[in-house]
């Protein structure tokens, strides 16, 4: 069964058209944002096995900035530690970069450093100089998986409602004929 706004809503091709073209762009922006959330996902869990070695904290702080016109506030840490006989200084906390719109939040980021306190630092085997303090795979990496399937499910509803505006063309247009 067909509503009334997709009878009228769907009766030009015109407007068929772009309904179509739109659950088209849906399907292709689900297909790049599954591919997007699957290697931030793959990153993340491949950083739970590199290899942890000490490191010290040099410097720790808050960097504002402005984005989409809000501030925001991006937790700095800067930290040096040896690999394979060679220093190397690195700044990355998690396997993605953290930015809040609260500066509590992001100073919540980084109150257990301090500068000249010992670190675990995890650096990737293949490059020491990728390296961060909290490694592993978080909630939101999972839930950003969800997000194609939000995509999906409104490419399936617009497909949906084409159909049934077809159908429902159809059977005006045989009602039509048989009058």
């Amino acid at each position: 069964m067909t509503t009334r706004l997709h009878r009228e809503l769907l009766k030009t091709p015109l407007a068929r058209t772009g309904v179509g073209c739109a659950a088209v762009v849906l399907i292709a922006v689900a297909i790049l944002t599954g591919y997007a959330s699957w290697l931030r996902l793959s990153r993340a869990r491949a950083s739970a096995n590199w290899t942890a070695v000490e490191g010290q904290v040099e410097k720790v702080g808050i960097e504002e900035t402005w984005s989409n016109g809000q501030t925001q506030y991006i937790p700095r840490v800067s930290y040096r530690f040896a690999y394979d006989g060679k220093t190397c200084i690195g700044n990355r906390i998690s396997p993605h970069d953290l930015s809040f719109g609260n500066r509590l939040k992001a100073e919540e980021a980084i109150v257990e450093y301090a500068p000249g306190e010992a670190v675990t630092v995890y650096c990737n085997p293949e490059n020491p100089s990728d390296s961060l303090l909290r490694p592993g795979a978080e909630r939101m990496d999972y839930l950003m998986l969800g997000l194609p399937l939000v995509f999906l499910l409104f490419a399936i509803g617009f497909m949906q409602m084409l159909s049934r505006a077809r159908q429902a063309h159809q059977e005006e247009s045989v009602e039509e004929n048989e009058a």
